[in-house]
Parts: C-alpha cells; structure tokens; sequence
C-alpha cells in the first residue's frame, strides 16, 4: 500500500539562490511574508510536449535550454539583447503601491534597474519554444525556436499589450492569448500564424 512515483524527475532549471535574491522576507514573532521584487530575474521552466524541459536558469540574460531527462545533451541557445531600463515612473508606481497604507520597511534599492530580458516560455504542441521578451520599443516579442534549438522566427505583438502572466497558448497555426484594450479590458484574442 505504499505510494510509487510515476513522474520522471524534471531537470534542475537555475540556481534556487535565484529565486531568494529576488524576494522580499519579513519576518516576525507570529508570521514570515515573502514578496516578490518587481522585476528582479528568476529561472523559467517550461515543459514540452515529449517531456523535455525548455528553461532559462536565470532571466536577466537570455540564455534559454532545452533538457531532457537522463540525456547528456543539451541544447544552449544564447543572444544578446539589449536591456529594457526600469523608467522612473514605473520604480515611483512600485514604491508608492507597496507603500500606500504607510511604511513597509522594504528596501527598495533591491529594486533592478533593468527589466528581465526574458518574460516568460511557453512550449506549443509542435515542440517549439515561444520566448517572450519586451523589445527595445517596450513592445512584446516572441523568439520562437524549433526543438532542434534553431530559430524559426520572431514575432512581435505590435500595438497589443499583454501582461505576461496572462494565458498564451498555440494551437497549430493559431495563437490565443488575452490582450488589453485602452481602459485596460482583458479580452481574448487569436492570432494566425502566416507561413512566408
């Protein structure tokens, strides 16, 4: 009657240090709050249809993986891009939320100065990596690498803006994922893939 794990282990992804540098602990006699810092890096895994781990031990760089468990090789894909700074208005709108019911104590110097280079990974049924980045302009791009870690293609969302927290899936040659209007609205929206 014991319990047996059927699940293969997913590959490390990143160092777990990461993921402390990047939050807020307050600790007191009766609790321990933890908070994420806006904007500081952190590693992203995504599983793959076959099983494989696509990741980016650490978002600050863009350097994206594609592991397989019990395999000794590894897909490494590195690019260099440009970082996007952390505007005034955007630290000013942190600080003040965090501190609108009084002083929190934070360091808010913790804060980055330039946002992540990569925002998120999503793996479609096809086994490519969609790698979602702000661009330069501060509008949204997908990197959009084949299981064989070559890139196919990037594509960029043009006037749409979509938090990356958000859904996002790809189904064949359609993309669905929910975009914001003016007044900030969450509408879903699909998107077709044209082949050139």
């Amino acid at each position: 009657m014991s319990g047996i794990d059927t699940l293969f282990p997913r590959p490390e992804c990143g160092a777990r240090d990461l993921a402390d540098a990047g939050t807020w602990i307050q600790r007191s006699e009766k609790m321990t709050r933890y908070m994420a810092i806006p904007f500081a890096p952190f590693p992203i895994p995504a599983l793959g249809p076959a099983g494989e781990t696509w990741c980016a031990p650490n978002s600050s760089r863009y350097e994206i993986m594609r592991l397989v468990a019990g395999a000794k090789d590894t897909i490494r894909i590195t690019r260099s891009v440009p970082p996007v700074p952390v505007s005034a208005a955007e630290r000013d709108s942190i600080i003040a939320s965090f501190e609108a019911k009084g002083p929190t104590g934070l360091d808010f110097g913790r804060i980055p100065r330039t946002k992540p280079v990569i925002d998120r990974i999503t793996v479609d049924e096809q086994g490519r990596a969609w790698i979602r980045r702000t661009n330069a302009q501060g509008a949204v791009a997908f990197d959009i690498y084949g299981s064989d870690g070559r890139l196919m293609a990037t594509a960029d969302l043009g006037p749409h803006r979509s938090p990356s927290f958000l859904p996002f899936m790809v189904r064949g040659d359609n993309v669905y994922m929910v975009v914001l209007d003016e007044d900030d609205v969450q509408h879903v929206a699909r998107f077709q893939i044209e082949h050139r």
